[in-house]
């Protein structure tokens, strides 16, 4: 199951690099681990009795991809959680 999402979510980031969203110089493999490895000690130490799941994802997620981003992707990113 992990191996078919993180195959899933390596291609939206090479897709991403094409649109020029995401930067091309970022080991995509190296950034699925960290992020998971993120939200495993998120569930792991219960942070969602402190936080919700939604603020969880904003401070992890939202942050740790935008990182990733051109800045063309930055006010994507940037435009889409404002509208949440």
């Amino acid at each position: 199951m992990r191996k078919v999402r993180n195959r899933g979510a390596k291609e939206f980031f090479l897709r991403g690099v094409k649109e020029g969203y995401f930067r091309g110089d970022i080991d995509f493999d190296i950034v699925l681990r960290i992020g998971q490895e993120s939200m495993d000690l998120a569930m792991r130490t219960e942070m969602y009795k402190t936080y919700s799941m939604e603020h969880i994802l904003h401070n992890i997620l939202f942050l740790f991809i935008r990182g990733l981003c051109t800045p063309n992707g930055v006010a994507k990113l940037d435009a889409f959680i404002a509208n949440l």
